[in-house]
């Protein structure tokens, strides 16, 4: 991540929807959210895997056996529903070959239930360079990807494949963005289509697309614009799954994570948390005390004590350090994964959303919202005491978000 003393360049990436890994993301948390609105408090965790045209779900669930039940009969229709539109359009005017569903409900394991030592720890980030306080260019790629999805639900691209994948690539100086050294689109494509007259009929309407998104200072150069098609199988040798996608891409930058979260229970520990890290992140960044933050959550392997370190990149702009800051929300927050799950309302049937649009810069999401404006009055209660020490500001047990 940029450093305020650098001159250097990230790369951003955003699938559209239909991008097929994407879209599996997406009917992992379909079914997810179909057991959460039923059974809120039972651990679920669903994957999905699309091989040779046959969908296959695989849940694993405490939830009550009618529940089970109940799921055989009516996942199946939500789930073509929901998949035929995507399966069209990836295959429009060719051989759709077998399309079949293979829905298998297990008991959750404890090995399940459980993560392994090395999986609890998380990560959350947030910048002062978008009104969503995330990194710009991560901003720009998902809106390119959105008017992409949009004008092909629409049938306002000429002839364009189903979906495709933004790569933009931003200099930073100073931690402020300055150029946009590259965009390319990668798009599938089909079997028997040419590719020099795909370029010559699709590269100009692609670039307006691409342009209309991006403020008037990032414009790139047109030699800086690139269209790339990559090879699509056919429908037999078609293959995604869902949990491609992990933290780090919904940021964009180098977040040392490798956890995907589709799919995944609220009751995992490292899924709790990093909502929770990009909470801490926001609402630091949101409330003025540093241009950036990264938050770190981890919790012992054993009696799952949570551990939080921050990480101000040398952009505090508060008289007080990041290590005094870790000091009393530990002692304000209550960061146990059950602690994040209630002040964070994660039972909720939510998650599909959060693959569609992302996990991250969505006001309608409790993180972005509601329980960000409580720990923005935390904080903002915490720098009034920092500049009149007489204030008791430990908020008790009268605030939402304290132990």
């Amino acid at each position: 991540m940029p450093n305020n003393q650098s001159i250097c360049s990230f790369i951003f990436s955003a699938p559209t929807l239909w991008e097929p890994n994407k879209f599996c993301d997406c009917l992992a948390d379909l079914c997810l959210d179909f057991f959460l609105q039923r059974e809120p408090d039972a651990f679920t965790q669903t994957h999905v895997f699309l091989k040779h045209g046959q969908l296959q779900v695989s849940v694993h669930t405490q939830c009550t056996h009618a529940v089970q039940e109940q799921a055989k009969q009516i996942l199946p229709y939500r789930i073509f529903e929901y998949f035929l539109p995507f399966y069209e359009a990836q295959y429009l005017n060719h051989d759709y070959g077998s399309l079949g569903l293979d829905l298998k409900i297990f008991p959750a394991t404890a090995e399940q239930m459980y993560t392994k030592q090395t999986d609890l720890f998380a990560f959350g980030f947030a910048s002062y360079e978008t009104e969503d306080y995330l990194p710009l260019g991560t901003v720009l790629a998902h809106k390119i990807a959105a008017a992409y999805q949009q004008k092909i639900a629409k049938s306002d691209l000429h002839q364009l494949p189903a979906w495709s994948h933004i790569y933009l690539v931003l200099k930073y100086e100073h931690l402020i963005p300055r150029s946009i050294s590259s965009i390319q689109l990668k798009l599938p494509q089909r079997h028997g289509e040419d590719q020099a007259i795909l370029l010559a009929t699709q590269k100009e309407q692609l670039c307006n697309l691409v342009l209309a998104e991006l403020p008037l200072y990032l414009q790139p150069s047109s030699s800086n614009f690139h269209v790339a098609y990559i090879p699509q199988p056919s429908v037999q040798m078609l293959w995604a799954q869902s949990g491609t996608h992990v933290i780090s891409d919904h940021y964009g930058i180098n977040i040392p994570s490798t956890l995907a979260l589709s799919g995944l229970s609220p009751q995992n520990p490292s899924k709790a948390a990093h909502y929770m890290a990009r909470l801490i992140s926001r609402a630091i960044v949101q409330s003025g005390i540093a241009t950036q933050c990264t938050t770190l959550l981890s919790y012992h392997p054993v009696h799952q004590t949570p551990s939080l370190q921050l990480n101000f990149h040398d952009t505090q702009l508060g008289g007080f350090s990041a290590a005094a800051l870790e000091v009393i929300l530990k002692q304000n927050l209550d960061l146990s994964t059950e602690g994040i799950i209630k002040f964070l309302h994660l039972n909720a049937p939510i998650y599909q959303q959060t693959s569609a649009l992302g996990p991250f810069g969505n006001g309608t999401l409790s993180w972005e919202g509601a329980a960000l404006k409580d720990l923005c009055t935390l904080l903002d209660s915490i720098e009034n005491a920092f500049l009149n020490p007489t204030t008791d500001f430990l908020m008790h047990s009268a605030h939402p978000v304290v132990k």
